[in-house]
């Protein structure tokens, strides 16, 4: 299996040029086309857009030559001989293989945190996935999931975010929890003191409970560094 990395911004060129190219060209085999990136292998391997027509990037000795986007490592141009390693990830073949485009995924080229392409090779599919640097979840799930911690009489939800990692952690209250052999009452304690408690294990604390269902949602994707979606 291999994994191979696109870059954000030529990614993006290809994509949105297929998805709007008054025609198309087809792979082998292909009654019919529609907007797509081709995954190629021959002296490297890079995608290109199958629209038509090109987008033209000429070289002195290839003045014919479209824009394509070489996988991080596969570019025979910068990283030197890479024929073994093309071949261990694509097989001894040269080939084009036809990877599908949706407005799903045209609509997420405007998210700013867009990181690029990743295509995942095995022996049997090719998986191609967008790259964020955020996580997109539901606000409607997120909503359901927080409503009815945040508005429990009984309970003090805290949100605490682990050094090194985005975590979301519940204490509850008037519960107790041990400290030193002894026993602290959450219901009692402040959002300072409580923090200041935690503070080796944690670096952020925030009291979600009192919050806005709405405010609680956003709080939560934002320690998350979620994105949400409607």
């Amino acid at each position: 299996m291999a994994k191979l990395k696109f870059e954000a911004a030529l990614s993006r060129q290809l994509m949105l040029h297929a998805w709007n190219a008054p025609e198309h060209n087809k792979t082998f085999g292909q009654k019919t086309a529609k907007a797509a990136l081709w995954l190629v292998k021959d002296d490297g391997v890079y995608i290109m857009s199958n629209g038509k027509p090109g987008i033209p990037a000429p070289l002195p000795n290839r003045p014919d030559r479209q824009l394509v986007c070489y996988a991080k490592g596969y570019n025979p141009e910068t990283d030197g001989d890479v024929w073994d390693k093309c071949r261990a990830a694509m097989g001894g073949d040269d080939g084009c293989d036809f990877l599908d485009i949706t407005k799903e995924m045209i609509a997420d080229l405007s998210r700013d945190d867009f990181e690029g392409l990743l295509i995942t090779v095995t022996q049997r599919q090719l998986m191609l996935e967008m790259v964020f640097s955020r996580v997109t979840t539901s606000r409607k799930r997120l909503t359901e999931f927080l409503a009815p911690k945040v508005s429990d009489a009984n309970t003090f939800w805290w949100l605490g975010i682990k050094k090194g990692d985005r975590k979301l952690k519940f204490w509850q209250s008037p519960k107790v929890i041990a400290k030193g052999g002894g026993t602290v009452n959450l219901a009692a304690m402040t959002p300072d003191s409580f923090s200041k408690m935690k503070a080796s294990q944690y670096r952020e604390f925030r009291l979600l409970s009192g919050l806005t269902v709405p405010d609680a949602v956003e709080a939560y994707a934002e320690a998350h560094g979620y994105t949400l979606k409607d």
